[in-house]
């Protein structure tokens, strides 16, 4: 399943991975406002919002300022701003980490949510901002994350699925629209995990999803759904996560329905029209016949 799409700006990871050969400029320090690092990541987001280049630049180090542009604000201003206008921009922590670069250096992060969204546990938008250490209130730079897909219909909403004597918290059911067809995916919270995912973890947490999807008869009314249109023969299974390195994001994989052949054949065909087969056409009488009946 295809990747988020999320804007990266002022300081490029390649650029915080390689922090400890850059040499750094020789500049007055900058005296910092007694103020905490979580509230300098408020006010910086305000300024994204409501201000200028100017007026959001003195939240971020000298060195990542020149990347500030015009063109880089209002990139960035646009993908927040569509939302804040409609539900307020007052912002809130979402959650705190370390992530790591290739190289071993690691930066302190911090991700906001705009407070006012419905949906507590996933929201539309995250803004990442990082920052050199935990205390230090210059940020090094940030990005913004997506979490609205427009290929996606929703089939049905929250709810709870006893799957294995577990109950697992279900985001959304949805149909997600490619090419070559639809394909039914389930978003699960995934909270309290933070093992790695490789492929043989996600068989393991991904197959029973599935195969519950299957028995609640959602392929079948994806298949409803789709009408004329072709399902993909996998069902998609996204993580919800709060990764401890990464930050807030939804891990998106497609599981083939090999490993659930027996559920996905047990679904019903769409029953097809019976042939009617057609009836002769009675002949009218003939002349001769007509005047015998007379």
């Amino acid at each position: 399943m295809k990747s988020l799409p999320a804007f990266i700006f002022l300081l490029s990871v390649a650029a915080f991975a390689n922090a400890s050969t850059t040499v750094a400029p020789t500049t007055v320090p900058q005296k910092q406002e007694k103020i905490s690092q979580e509230e300098v990541g408020v006010r910086l987001i305000h300024e994204l919002t409501r201000g200028d280049t100017e007026s959001v630049s003195k939240y971020f180090e000298d060195s990542v300022k020149v990347n500030l542009t015009q063109e880089v604000f209002k990139s960035i201003n646009g993908q927040i701003t569509w939302l804040s206008r409609l539900i307020g921009d007052t912002v809130e922590q979402f959650m705190t980490g370390t992530q790591i670069a290739k190289n071993g250096e690691t930066a302190f992060f911090r991700e906001y949510r705009l407070a006012n969204e419905s949906n507590k546990r996933a929201p539309l938008i995250v803004i990442h901002l990082w920052f050199k250490d935990s205390t230090f209130n210059l940020a090094a730079g940030g990005f913004v994350k997506t979490f609205l897909e427009n290929s996606e219909k929703r089939l049905d909403g929250d709810q709870t699925w006893k799957i294995d004597g577990k109950n697992v918290d279900i985001h959304s059911v949805v149909l997600i629209d490619f090419n070559e067809g639809g394909m039914l995916a389930v978003k699960v919270y995934d909270d309290e995990d933070t093992t790695d995912l490789d492929s043989n973890r996600v068989n393991v947490k991904g197959v029973p999803i599935a195969k519950e999807a299957i028995a609640r008869g959602l392929v079948a009314k994806a298949k409803e759904e789709l009408k004329e249109k072709k399902l993909v023969e996998s069902i998609g299974v996204a993580f919800i996560r709060k990764d401890p390195h990464f930050g807030y994001t939804h891990y998106k994989y497609g599981i083939s329905s090999s490993h659930f052949k027996a559920e996905w054949d047990s679904v019903s065909p769409p029953t097809l029209e019976p042939v009617v087969k057609s009836q002769p056409v009675p002949k009218a009488p003939s002349k001769k016949k007509a005047a015998k009946a007379k």
